[in-house]
């Protein structure tokens, strides 16, 4: 019986990863970090010293457990590097990054670095077909240890005692950080006869003038997001094209709500929404396209109710924790396989 350990640096004690099969012949088990656990409200852009040492630390703890078992999966790229670094010379320990973003704009050393410890890893998983070809090409990397799998979180929470700030009024919603464009989305509804919520960093919206008809929640946990989520008309996410794979845990999160997206065309969408099937696609940088297509779906009840119907079958057919598990198994099996 092969024994595998599944880490998430966001999960809390006594937590179970969302990998782990139902049933199997093998025994997987999930780490958490404990007292290391990374901050997930984190205020800063980029990670804090703090939370760099912490999970620092963490893996270190991981990978001197994981030393005891056959696989590894890990829940980021910066987990998998250090992993690769701390278990560089246990070549018995295959590493799996399941949720692999590729490292961006990395030059000179840090580059040569990064390639040299990805090299240690045995699969990468990604949830952005583009992020294959990027990958390989940028750290020179076998392209046949790279599956694409849509991302899959847990069921989205609905709780009680979570008050939209717009009341009982009708609003719809947008949240996330990563290459949000809230400049373009603000200016393209200020005028318009919406309600919006935006769930967000305090740094996406600096320098930004919020007008009235627009609310403004900052680092709220992600139960009160999906629950605001699940009351809002409608989703969209704008992106600035700084990330060419981005966004897919706002996406699914909304299709899981039964929620018509409205998003930037951009690699990372097109993955997940299909045009005037499950959602509808909007310019880069282009006030005058987000607002068209606001006001389409705005004033287009019948086109709302489709796309709403189409994005949750598409959750239901491609989001289920039965599939992510199945892949899991596949992807231990294949692994042991060919050790």
């Amino acid at each position: 019986m092969a024994k595998i350990l599944i880490f998430n640096n966001f999960l809390q004690s006594k937590e179970q990863s969302i990998l782990v099969p139902k049933e199997s012949k093998h025994s997987y088990n999930t780490h958490t970090p404990g007292i290391f656990r990374a901050n997930p409200y984190s205020k800063s852009k980029h990670i804090t010293l703090l939370d760099a040492c912490k999970r620092s630390l963490a893996m270190l703890v991981c990978s001197v457990r994981a030393t005891n078992y056959d696989i590894l999966i890990l829940d980021s790229v910066m987990s998998g590097l250090l992993a690769s670094f701390y278990l560089y010379f246990f070549k018995k320990v295959n590493i799996v990054i399941w949720s692999f973003n590729v490292p961006r704009r990395r030059q000179g050393i840090a580059r040569t670095i990064t390639a040299f410890l990805l090299k240690r890893v045995d699969r990468f998983i990604v949830h952005g077909a583009y992020d294959i070809e990027y990958a390989c090409k940028q750290f020179a990397l076998d392209k046949k240890k790279f599956t694409f799998f849509p991302f899959v979180r847990e069921q989205p929470q609905i709780i009680q005692g979570v008050d939209s700030p717009w009341g009982d009024d009708k609003f719809i919603i947008s949240y996330g950080g990563n290459a949000r464009d809230y400049k373009t989305f603000i200016e393209a509804v200020k005028d318009m006869p919406i309600k919006v919520l935006i769930i967000a960093r305090e740094y996406n919206l600096t320098d930004i003038e919020i007008p009235p008809n627009v609310k403004v929640l900052f680092n709220i946990p992600l139960s009160h997001c999906d629950t605001l989520t699940s009351e809002a008309d409608f989703v969209i996410f704008t992106f600035d094209g700084s990330e060419p794979s981005c966004g897919q845990i706002s996406i699914v999160t909304a299709f899981m709500l039964g929620k018509t997206v409205i998003a930037t065309r951009c690699t990372g969408t097109e993955d997940y929404i299909l045009h005037e099937n499950n959602g509808l696609f909007v310019k880069l940088n282009d006030c005058e396209s987000v607002r068209n297509a606001l006001t389409r779906l705005n004033n287009d009840k019948d086109l709302l109710q489709t796309l709403s119907s189409k994005a949750k079958t598409w959750a239901d057919n491609n989001l289920n924790s039965n599939a992510i598990q199945i892949a899991v198994e596949e992807i231990t099996e294949d692994l042991l396989h060919n050790k």
